[in-house]
């Protein structure tokens, strides 16, 4: 399985919150120390969420696989764009938070909903190679 998603990293950062599901918060993902953050890889971005005073961004990379971007303070996308990797899509406020979904369904009970498609959760941890 050689999937470019589970190698997300910073340089020799820390990951700042590791990845959890915790059932009195919705939190979950990987938190990396960040200034700018930038596209992954090539995709389309479905949707840019505000949830006070932060900002969310929900990218498509292909039919199977999306990352949400949460936690930045501002950013330089809207929804509908074509983003290629290394796409500056806003700025973090002091980190990152990562969070992958894919259309395999695990143990994690956090789905996402995106029009009639249901995507789930994925423990990158849990996956690598």
């Amino acid at each position: 399985m050689n999937n470019p998603f589970y190698s997300i990293s910073y340089k020799d950062l820390p990951i700042l919150r590791d990845w959890s599901i915790n059932p009195k918060s919705m939190y979950t993902g990987v938190a990396i120390p960040a200034d700018n953050v930038y596209s992954y890889a090539d995709g389309v971005v479905l949707a840019v969420g505000y949830f006070a005073p932060y900002y969310c961004i929900t990218i498509q990379y292909d039919v199977f696989n999306l990352l949400r971007y949460d936690h930045l303070s501002s950013v330089d996308v809207g929804a509908g764009d074509v983003v290629q990797v290394g796409t500056i899509l806003g700025r973090a406020a002091l980190f990152v938070r990562f969070e992958y979904a894919t259309k395999t369904q695990n143990s994690s009970k956090w789905s996402v909903r995106v029009g009639t498609q249901t995507y789930w959760k994925q423990d990158p941890k849990g996956l690598l190679l």
